[in-house]
């Protein structure tokens, strides 16, 4: 945290990292467990971890991959969560081969920065609204195959959350960006409840509004969510997955 001093070095900002040596899991071999039956009873199949591939062998990325591609894809409702990657080209590989195809999305502001320049989409300017409104966009607007099923991206940066969806395939947009940006304030506190003195409200564009909602005439909708800021954080690690998971609770794929 800010003020920290390590080795006699004090931290002018809050850091955090992170370091592991899994070989199971930077395999994925808990997908071998995994049969289509096992899931016929799930609402919703949730897939993460894909950045521990990064630094496999190609013909280990293509077997994992595939493996997903085989046990996963035919669910009704499949969401891949992002994580910090530094190779475009495996990115690259995982959107068009995975992505794609999955019927959710969730990420954060670099996750989407590096996604929509490996792409060519816009450069994206996380303290503008609109920038990230046109990137996400960008990134739904690939999603035109047969194969293709995204059709909603949930974001989640500091200040703000947006959820854009296709326009009539899921209900209760606007809830589940709201329960994020809630669930976001409470579990970086570690607090069961909103506190007032811990909290400051950075991101003002919706006014005195939970959420602002905005039908494009591109058949998008997008939905944003302001953020209460937790001024001292005690929990960072898993809180975008914990955003996309709530919000996956309270919404419905039509």
């Amino acid at each position: 945290g800010v003020g920290s001093v390590y080795d006699g070095h004090t931290s002018t900002r809050a850091n955090r990292f992170i370091f592991s040596r899994d070989v199971a899991n930077s395999e994925m071999d808990s997908i071998n467990c995994f049969t289509k039956g096992d899931l016929a009873d799930v609402d919703v199949v949730v897939i993460a971890g894909f950045h521990m591939l990064e630094n496999q062998p190609e013909s280990t990325k293509q077997q994992v991959l595939g493996r997903v591609q085989e046990k996963v894809l035919g669910h009704p409702l499949v969401h891949l969560e992002l994580a910090s990657m530094t190779r475009a080209d495996f990115l690259l590989q995982l959107f068009n081969s995975l992505a794609l195809r999955v019927h959710s999305l969730g990420l954060n502001e670099a996750e989407l920065a590096f996604l929509s320049e490996v792409l060519g989409g816009p450069p994206v300017n996380t303290e503008s609204v609109e920038s990230v409104g046109d990137a996400l966009v960008f990134l739904l607007s690939k999603a035109t195959g047969d194969s293709h099923q995204l059709s909603r991206i949930h974001f989640h940066c500091l200040t703000f959350h947006a959820i854009v969806e296709k326009t009539g395939k899921w209900k209760n947009g606007a809830t589940a960006v709201a329960i994020g940006t809630l669930t976001a304030a409470k579990y970086a506190c570690d607090t069961p409840t909103l506190m007032p003195d811990n909290h400051e409200l950075r991101w003002t564009g919706a006014g005195s509004k939970p959420v602002i909602s905005t039908k494009r005439p591109d058949g998008v909708t997008i939905h944003v969510s302001p953020v209460l800021v937790c001024k001292q954080p005690l929990k960072t690690v898993g809180l975008g997955d914990s955003i996309s998971a709530t919000g996956l609770l309270y919404t419905k794929i039509i």
